[in-house]
């Protein structure tokens, strides 16, 4: 990446050519990877966010920085929602459960994770990880991948998309996973926080395919199961995570 000597205003990137199999990475190997660029991936200010807006397929995430993952999924799930409503037209249905979603749902899974002495780190995140993004090297038979939407994130946001019955990375993918990077605490939110964060992943399929509901109708179904879970929401005395 650079730019031209003779023109200050023409730029160039060069990428090098990674010749890809059709194959899927193996169980193994992947997740593996995956935990270790999590685990290396610091964010370097400490904070949730990324320094330039990504794009999740034709949306934008603003990815601000911020000193609370609350607050940043939060502004994840506004911005994806309002797309998926602008795509596919307001569903009243959808707007309700989207409103206790992020007034009830996402203090009761996330709060916790950063409050009663826990605490997070920002991992760097791929952001988009499913099968249609990952490959294997034809060369040297390892994985990889591409067309990431990254941020510094909670890193178990990472594994929405391995929670999704449709996608041939799924559940194998996550205990594999598990075993190299240890489930957050509250432990026992796991597997609400993973139908949360594959939430998002629905709602950005459904903005994608505008000729097929079946994403805003797997959409709605993980709505309605976490907004009656849910609908106490957070019962701890502790407010969101302050900036710092």
């Amino acid at each position: 990446m650079g730019t031209y000597a003779s023109d200050n205003d023409v730029h160039f990137y060069l990428m090098g050519f990674v010749d890809m199999t059709d194959d899927v990475p193996d169980v193994e190997s992947l997740p593996a990877k995956v935990a270790e660029m999590h685990l290396k991936g610091i964010s370097p200010n400490g904070k949730f966010g990324f320094i330039v807006p990504t794009n999740m397929g034709a949306c934008t995430q603003q990815n601000e920085w911020t000193s609370s993952w609350e607050r940043s999924f939060t502004s994840i799930m506004k911005t994806m929602f309002e797309f998926e409503q602008e795509m596919h037209g307001q569903n009243d249905e959808m707007c309700e459960m989207h409103q206790v979603i992020l007034d009830k749902v996402i203090p009761r899974l996330l709060r916790p994770l950063e409050t009663g002495g826990k605490q997070i780190q920002p991992r760097i995140v791929h952001g988009d990880l499913w099968d249609g993004n990952a490959s294997v090297d034809a060369t040297t038979d390892k994985p990889v991948i591409f067309d990431a939407s990254g941020m510094y994130a909670h890193n178990e946001y990472e594994l929405g998309a391995w929670n999704l019955p449709r996608h041939k990375m799924y559940r194998a993918y996550i205990r594999e996973y598990q075993k190299h990077f240890p489930i957050s605490a509250p432990e026992e939110d796991i597997e609400d926080r993973l139908i949360l964060y594959r939430h998002r992943f629905d709602l950005t399929s459904s903005a994608c395919y505008l000729n097929n509901m079946r994403f805003r109708e797997l959409a709605i179904e993980d709505m309605r199961y976490l907004t009656k879970k849910y609908k106490d929401g957070y019962q701890g005395a502790e407010e969101m995570k302050p900036e710092s």
